[in-house]
């Protein structure tokens, strides 16, 4: 089973997860299943949070598990949204990053 996170603008990240991910942590403290999450972000001039943000993801989601991904898809930023994106990918084998070649308002 695989679940997509979508994180409402205004919503603090760790707060977020642990209420959509309680009754999947049940299953993985009971070995009844072992889900693999992806969570998503689109990057539109990010660069001054993407850091951070990934930073507080990643120790959310790992406080409950440890088979996620996280996919950073670069909206036709102008910043330099894509570069960080690549190189949080180059130190994470677990983040995997799009980029798309113009704005699609994601």
């Amino acid at each position: 089973m695989k679940k997509v996170l979508i994180l409402v603008e205004g919503q603090t990240e760790e707060k977020f997860i642990k209420e959509l991910l309680a009754p999947l942590r049940t299953n993985l403290m009971n070995k009844v299943t072992e889900p693999t999450f992806s969570i998503v972000t689109s990057l539109y001039n990010s660069s001054p949070y993407i850091d951070e943000f990934y930073a507080r993801i990643k120790k959310a989601v790992e406080s409950i598990t440890d088979r996620y991904e996280i996919i950073f898809v670069n909206d036709g930023s102008p910043d330099n949204s894509l570069e960080k994106a690549i190189a949080i990918q180059q130190q994470d084998s677990k983040v995997s990053v799009i980029d798309l070649s113009r704005n699609n308002h994601l």
